[in-house]
């Protein structure tokens, strides 16, 4: 007879194996959309938002961060196509560049316990739970250019680096969005950071990047999955044509095996330079284990029946 299983109280995709591990099945998606913000000489006739709503769904993504959204303020948005999108930018009353965002299915926003965080212009952080005391933290980021000053770029890495020490150390972490990074293919330099599928050159932001990944025990998921070349990349450099891999998916290296593949979608189109990075995770929510008690030793007092064994007893306490 067929046992009913028991349902994870906030997500519906949950399967139960015989380990008593409850696994959960997310898809998450890093992609830079250029700017959510509308124009009103456009051709189309829906709302930015709307149309990234759409392909996300046609991907089935559950949870996906935007990058260079370049809405002000903090606020969110819910979409018909099944998203509620959350956002953080710059202050109104400045130049509107950056934000990010995350984009988060409606039928699982509805569950969270809590809402996402705005960390700055260029980072959010979201709680999501697993089971009772199992959680996955998930950072959505868009790091600062190549052409920004040395001084914005170490403010991001500080912001960063304080955020990931506040996560609490049984958390999973998913970490994604634009590094404008390239971190090259030297898997033996930084083992457990890189795999043995990278691609391209490093450079300085790529340094940062790594460095960070190491401190923090954390793997580019990117480059452990072999894929072809069209499979790999996100963005293509517009004057050198050169294709480079600068979105990343990041997780925790001890949970690496929850991660089933991270790959570009070429499909995806919301007239942007990117391509779409998804990752397809399967998220095991171990159950505490209970501490086990140490229980004393019995002693065999029977034995003080012995004759020989009351004289030894005797004597051991003299001495």
């Amino acid at each position: 007879m067929r046992r009913n299983r028991k349902r994870n109280p906030y997500w519906l995709d949950v399967a139960q194996d015989k380990k008593v591990q409850n696994k959960i099945k997310l898809k998450f998606a890093s992609w830079n959309i250029r700017t959510m913000l509308d124009r009103q000489n456009a051709d189309r006739p829906e709302r930015r938002s709307a149309i990234i709503s759409l392909e996300l769904s046609k991907y089935n993504i559950d949870i996906a961060a935007l990058s260079e959204v370049r809405f002000s303020g903090t606020g969110h948005i819910r979409e018909e196509a099944g998203y509620s999108i959350y956002w953080s930018g710059k202050a109104a009353d400045e130049r509107s560049e950056s934000g990010v965002a995350l984009a988060i299915r409606t039928e699982l926003a509805s569950k969270l316990i809590e809402e996402p965080k705005a960390v700055s212009d260029r980072m959010m952080t979201l709680r999501v739970p697993l089971s009772d005391d199992r959680w996955c933290t998930v950072i959505a980021v868009y790091a600062p250019t190549m052409t920004n000053s040395l001084e914005n770029i170490n403010q991001f890495y500080h912001e960063l680096n304080k955020t990931l020490r506040s996560v609490p150390a049984p958390d999973k972490i998913i970490l994604m969005g634009d590094f404008d990074a390239r971190i090259g293919q030297d898997h033996s330099t930084w083992p457990g950071v890189i795999g043995k599928f990278g691609c391209g050159k490093l450079n300085t932001n790529g340094e940062l990047l790594l460095s960070t990944c190491t401190e923090h025990q954390l793997s580019i998921t990117n480059t452990f999955f072999q894929h072809k070349s069209a499979h790999k990349y996100s963005w293509m450099h517009p004057r050198s044509k050169h294709w480079h891999l600068i979105d990343f998916v990041i997780t925790r290296q001890r949970d690496l095996p929850d991660i089933l593949d991270t790959r570009a979608m070429r499909g995806a189109n919301c007239s942007t330079d990117h391509i779409m990075i998804r990752t397809t995770a399967n998220l095991k929510a171990r159950r505490k284990m209970k501490k086990k008690r140490t229980l004393r030793p019995k002693l065999n007092v029977t034995r003080l029946k012995l004759l020989q064994v009351q004289q030894d007893l005797e004597l051991a306490l003299t001495e």
